[in-house]
């Protein structure tokens, strides 16, 4: 999959702007349905594919999940364990179709992780108000 560098380079300035803006952020990342990084803010620069891959799959299995239960379409993701908070969110607003120019129409995912201290209504905001600057970022190049 190619991306334009500008889009994945105003990808990368939203990221290391919500990590500037809320502290508890440890990384973040944006990545395709299928796995493939686009943006990555993180202290381990090696980790960007492998954190891609395994947000994919469990974005796929959460999805299916819910299906499955009845609940509809899953939209977020929230794992808490003993050291962090991951949040993994659709992002509906910029899909695989505006980045490749027409290649399939699917959400992208937005990867958070966080401290304990941090608090998850803040963080599903924040992604989603920079998710939504993105998107309008990347329809002022293409207008």
């Amino acid at each position: 999959m190619q991306i334009s560098k500008v889009l994945t380079a105003i990808c990368q300035q939203q990221l290391s702007k919500l990590r500037q803006q809320i502290p508890p952020i440890q990384g973040l990342l944006l990545a395709t349905v299928d796995g493939f990084q686009i943006a990555f803010e993180w202290s381990d620069p090696q980790a960007g594919g492998r954190l891609s891959a395994m947000t994919a799959s469990l974005h796929a299995l959460s999805h299916t999940l819910a299906r499955e239960a009845g609940a509809g379409v899953c939209q977020s993701i929230v794992l808490n364990g003993p050291h962090a908070r991951v949040l993994v969110v659709e992002v509906p607003n910029l899909s695989q179709a505006a980045l490749t120019k027409g290649r399939q129409n699917s959400p992208l995912l937005l990867t958070v992780v966080a401290s304990l201290e941090a608090d998850l209504t803040e963080l599903a905001h924040a992604g989603q108000a920079i998710a939504q600057e993105i998107g309008q970022k990347f329809s002022l190049l293409h207008e």
